[in-house]
């Protein structure tokens, strides 16, 4: 009987402490643990969730503890430790800017990924072509270019520059809130993307302008809880810069004023002046902007949209990768976020964590619902199958930083208040440096130094205005961007061949049918080289034609001339 009446009273207990609130938390956070985890071996799985749980518990715990503290002890912490705070946020750029440079130390002029090529070439062609009005990004590095800075150097520096935009961005954003560790909240952000595996890899594939598009989301959503009329201008300049981005930061905005004013209209209130002035720019900004960007909008709804819709289904598997952006896939970018899921999901289900008090209503609808709106809009955006889902993919990461800030902040106070717990400390703080350098470390260049230097030495190599056709699309931006403005690639800078005609002339039978085919070819014009990179040496028939037929002349290690000998071509063997 004393058992039971034991366990009856552990019961009474248990039931006091577990609240709805407390239980729909736990399952919320179950609930994302397993689907993040889900496709995972049983081992890692099993480590992961048994990770997440000690982090939540260890923050569950701290939560009893700075609820109970009072906002104005926080605020004078924060004015004892800004000089701590400044040294962190100083260090974690330095980090930042260390992770972005060695690439370039270890592999020199062009260590980074595809899109490289294309600023490059574009960069050079600044004054050769007509560059649209639109283009803000090449605008902005003009100065640049008059100075005499070389195309690539000049690419590359402003490339690393963004990646530090972006961080300065993130602070003002974390600094923007109306709390009083928002300083504190800041350098821990900053730390998070200096050790961000996908801010890595983003900067790698070279997608510069999506990056400062980004800057500029942030600033914008920075200005927006300011509540100041500059934020119309910074959406602007994001949409002006990357499309997508715009978009994003447009659909945000939609949410989160619905959800706003459905709100207000509920509690019978009328909807403030300073959101009407907003909603009134908007509508005045969006014109504007399509109209500047008209090109891009109506390329993409008469182009995309019209042959493919926004699902991914329906674009054609040569040209899926293309759609979907380019980057890593949602499987990898599940597990490159998998350590900071508890932290950020920690955050998402408790918003007081940012005041270290009870939020109230009007805290949380005027500085956490536009966050709230930003995760829901990317987090379906990334995980649907729709058209640029892998880029989306970053964005999604930089929001999750955000709400990662907090928890992070609170889980380096609670181990550091405790002399036990310095050694977990440094334990747990130098696993994510690890992890990020090996990132760093292997990754290696999409093309080796010896085809870098044989791709700007073309111009010696071919006549004035000979054209370069790709047979790999791999290589298409390299060569456009280093050796020649007339280089044509499957599917790529004005290609005139199908996939259809680019299967037989890669897998086909006949050499003449090939030769044909050449021959015809009107674009780019003749001369024509054709370019075999090194990665492209698993003998299909179309590479064993190149390298023997007599019709070609081989010009360099990977570039061979087309002279259209009219003499009969060797037949590939049958097998």
């Amino acid at each position: 009987m004393r058992t039971l009446a034991w366990l009856r009273q552990q019961l009474e207990r248990a039931r006091s402490r577990w609240s709805s609130r407390t239980f729909v938390t736990w399952a919320v956070f179950g609930s994302t643990m397993i689907m993040a985890s889900a496709g995972l071996h049983w081992a890692v799985r099993l480590a992961f969730l048994g990770y997440g749980a000690t982090l939540f518990g260890v923050l569950w715990v701290c939560r009893q503890s700075w609820m109970r503290s009072e906002a104005a002890t926080h605020q004078d912490r924060e004015a004892k430790q800004a000089n701590w705070v400044t040294i962190v946020a100083l260090g974690a750029l330095g980090v930042l800017l260390l992770t972005r440079l060695i690439p370039f130390l270890r592999f020199g002029e062009a260590p980074l990924g595809y899109d490289t090529g294309f600023y490059v070439g574009s960069i050079r062609s600044l004054y050769q072509t007509n560059t649209p009005a639109s283009s803000a990004l090449y605008l902005s590095i003009i100065p640049w270019y008059v100075a005499g800075i070389p195309p690539a150097l000049l690419y590359h520096v402003f490339h690393v520059l963004t990646q530090l935009f972006l961080a300065g961005a993130l602070y003002f954003l974390l600094a923007s809130f109306s709390v009083p560790l928002r300083r504190r909240l800041a350098a821990a952000v900053l730390v998070a993307f200096a050790l961000s595996a996908v801010q890595f890899l983003g900067y790698w594939w070279a997608f510069t302008q999506q990056m400062l598009g980004m800057g500029f989301l942030l600033i914008a959503m920075g200005f927006f809880l300011r509540r100041s009329y500059w934020t119309p201008l910074f959406a602007l300049l994001a949409f002006l810069l990357h499309t997508p981005t715009g978009a994003v930061l447009l659909l945000t905005l939609a949410v989160y004023h619905l959800v706003y004013i459905v709100q207000l209209f509920r509690s019978r209130r009328y909807v403030d002046r300073w959101t009407n002035v907003m909603l009134v720019m908007g509508l005045v900004a969006l014109p504007v902007a399509v109209w500047v960007k008209w090109n891009d909008v109506a390329n993409l709804f008469s182009d995309v949209f019209r042959s493919y819709g926004v699902f991914l289904a329906q674009v054609p598997s040569e040209r899926a990768l293309e759609f979907r952006g380019n980057f890593i896939g949602s499987d990898v970018f599940r597990w490159l976020i998998l350590g900071s899921i508890p932290l950020s999901c920690f955050t998402i289900v408790h918003p007081e964590i940012w005041w270290r008090r009870r939020v109230s209503a009007a805290f949380f609808y005027r500085h956490l619902l536009l966050l709230y709106a930003a995760l829901a809009v990317l987090v379906v955006l990334t995980f649907a199958p729709v058209i640029y889902q892998a880029r989306f993919s970053i964005m999604l990461d930089l929001v999750l930083l955000v709400f990662t800030a907090p928890a992070l902040l609170v889980l380096v106070e609670h181990v550091a208040q405790r002399r036990s717990g310095y050694m977990v400390l440094v334990g747990a703080l130098a696993m994510a440096p690890i992890s990020m350098g090996l990132t760093v470390w292997h990754q290696r260049p999409m093309i080796t130094t010896s085809e870098l230097r044989e791709m700007k030495n073309f111009p010696a190599l071919a006549e004035p205005h000979a054209g370069v056709l790709v047979t790999d699309s791999y290589y298409a931006p390299w060569l456009w961007g280093f050796a020649t403005w007339g280089t044509v690639a499957p599917g790529y800078l004005g290609d005139s061949w199908s996939h259809a005609s680019w299967e037989r002339f890669w897998y086909g039978s006949s050499d003449e049918e090939r030769l044909q085919m050449l021959s015809a070819r009107d674009h780019p014009q003749p001369p024509l080289y054709l370019y075999l990179g090194e990665r492209q040496q698993q003998e299909q028939p179309y590479e064993w034609f190149i390298r023997s037929s007599p019709v070609f002349v081989n010009v360099s290690p990977h570039l061979w001339k087309f002279i259209g000998d009219p003499r009969p071509v060797p037949v590939f063997p049958s097998t």
